[in-house]
């Protein structure tokens, strides 16, 4: 009868690896649903934002503007206050998107439409009465396998698409 009793090392490195493996069997699978929701996640935030850009100038009675940077993720409202002096742009709200959620369109076209700010940093502006003056265009996002379309109109409203693998077809 041995003094000590346990596991050698081989035992637990055995037992690590069929840890590792149950693991991964079990992991794999919701990998995808996480990047599709992130996804969802993300093109609900820039509609949420696109539509706060739009109150806030009909509250404010001037322009604001909704910009998003490709590189970065963070999306953003600025009051323009006077649209001639950028300087004077009032810092309403601010996020960052999921570092799962990437700026990507499955047709081939450029990813974002909208007016190129600077450098990555593209925007829509809004005008007190809701419409949308400069910045009308596409963000196209991918999480995981999937993809949608978030476009801004020139009236001021927003619709999603989502891609079904050979075309973009309406609804998230």
């Amino acid at each position: 009868m041995r003094g000590e009793a346990g596991l050698t090392l081989l035992e637990t490195l055995l037992v690590l690896a069929l840890i590792a493996v149950t693991l991964t069997i079990v992991v794999s699978p919701f990998s995808g649903w996480i990047g599709r929701e992130e996804m969802r996640s993300g093109a609900y935030t820039i509609q949420i934002f696109l539509r706060l850009a739009q109150a806030e100038a009909a509250t404010r009675g001037r322009a604001c503007r909704f910009l998003i940077n490709v590189t970065t993720g963070q999306v953003s409202v600025v009051d323009l206050n006077d649209p001639a002096i950028a300087t004077d742009d009032v810092p309403v709200a601010s996020t960052t998107l999921s570092r799962k959620v990437s700026f990507a369109n499955p047709a081939g076209d450029p990813p974002v439409t909208l007016e190129l700010q600077s450098g990555t940093i593209y925007g829509t502006t809004f005008l007190s009465d809701g419409g949308v003056s400069a910045g009308a265009g596409e963000i196209s996002i991918r999480g995981s396998s999937t993809f949608s379309r978030i476009t801004v109109l020139g009236a001021g409203g927003t619709r999603v698409d989502r891609w079904d693998g050979t075309a973009w077809t309406r609804g998230s």
